[in-house]
């Protein structure tokens, strides 16, 4: 009985704490439509100015821009009234013209409408270019004509004249911008045409090819394929090194485009390179041959030695020493590990921060060559003088 009635209040207690919660989402609920009507209200609530336009009782022809009417303004608040097309060519006759007003304050809202302007007619007589533009020589295949300089002057049969700022038509010899050996364009305005003779005529683009330079994989590599201006073509190559003028460059087209390191669009030759760069360079496995050694303590028959260049600049090398004169086989087995750096072709080899040995490393050859095997600490690489160490690479 006591655990019904237990039972009994807890669900009372839950209903209250239900019915609190739901009072206070519908609160919320209710704050935030009112907040949301409050700012919509607020939007629609701004003022409309009063704007009167009167435009000035000039002669306007045909042929004029918005620019040239004269409009008297005349507005309830301050603002920046403003042609939305100031450069559009008034039409014979009366015809409405777009405008917008920007109120400064906040308090009022933009407006807009269409203002009449009467314009008479005025025959184009005569258009020609008063000044040159600057530049009339040095373009390139693909450039468009740079106007800076340029004036252009309309006459009309009424006898005004008007510098012509815009709505002419640039006119290639061939295409939407210039070609090689173009020397000319026309600038066309309504109807009426002004050649522009250029000083040179125009030279093909030039093109600068990309690097041909990848990662060494282990496996055969080649460089086949097609730029936006060039196709490529190679040998196939696994080694690590630079292979010169490996691969052969062909310009699609011949006549707009030239190599920007021969000046002409004869086909040219570039490296083909594996694993050549600050990061990669030669990283792999190589191993070494003795090429002559110094009889020391004892006389190894062979050496074998195997190096290891990670791509964290760490090296390992395990060194293998044979000798079978005294009868018994013998084999000593030395393992060293350390940091290495690059400049150029020269490694420098270190153990514990401290310089042990330089290599150098001729890309002709792919191989590495040093004065003689690192010491491991404990002399034990000095017990045979190595005259020279050659890396080579195993792949």
């Amino acid at each position: 009985m006591e655990k019904h009635e237990k039972n009994k209040k807890n669900r009372k207690l839950l209903i209250i704490i239900l019915s609190i919660v739901a009072a206070l989402v519908i609160s919320a609920i209710v704050l935030i439509v009112v907040l949301l009507g409050k700012n919509k209200n607020e939007k629609t609530s701004l003022k409309e100015p009063t704007v009167t336009l009167e435009v000035v009782s000039n002669t306007y022809y045909a042929g004029m821009t918005l620019e040239d009417v004269e409009v008297n303004v005349n507005s309830s608040t301050d603002g920046v009234w403003v042609w939305v097309n100031k450069t559009q060519e008034l039409e014979e006759g009366t015809h409405g013209y777009a405008w917008k007003f920007v109120p400064t304050s906040g308090e009022f809202k933009e407006v807009s409408g269409n203002l009449n302007v009467t314009a008479i007619a005025d025959t184009l007589q005569n258009f020609e270019l008063e000044n040159a533009p600057t530049k009339l020589s040095g373009y390139h295949a693909f450039e468009t004509i740079d106007l800076t300089g340029a004036k252009f002057v309309a006459t009309y049969s009424s006898g005004r004249t008007q510098t012509v700022l815009a709505n002419y038509e640039i006119v290639y010899e061939n295409g939407t911008s210039f070609v090689a050996h173009d020397t000319k364009l026309t600038i066309t305005y309504h109807g009426m045409n002004v050649v522009i003779n250029l000083t040179s005529e125009v030279l093909p683009a030039e093109v600068t090819p990309r690097e041909f330079a990848y990662s060494w994989t282990g496996e055969a590599q080649s460089a086949n394929g097609s730029e936006t201006l060039y196709t490529y073509s190679s040998a196939s190559y696994t080694d690590a090194g630079r292979y010169a003028n490996a691969v052969t460059l062909v310009l699609k087209d011949k006549v707009n485009y030239v190599w920007a390191e021969t000046g002409n669009a004869n086909d040219i030759t570039v490296d083909f390179i594996i694993g050549y760069s600050a990061s990669e360079k030669f990283i792999g496995t190589f191993t070494y041959t003795n090429t002559a050694f110094v009889e020391g303590e004892w006389n190894p028959d062979r050496i074998d030695a195997t190096l290891i260049l990670n791509a964290d600049s760490t090296y390992e090398i395990t060194v293998h020493y044979y000798d079978e004169n005294n009868g018994t086989p013998y084999q000593k087995e030395l393992v060293q590990n350390g940091t290495y750096s690059i400049s150029g072709n020269t490694f420098y080899f270190a153990v514990n921060s401290t310089l042990e040995f330089t290599a150098t490393f001729d890309e002709t050859a792919k191989t590495m060559t040093s004065s003689h095997l690192p010491d491991n600490g404990t002399n034990a690489f000095n017990e045979t003088e190595i005259g020279e160490v050659t890396i080579l690479t195993k792949i």
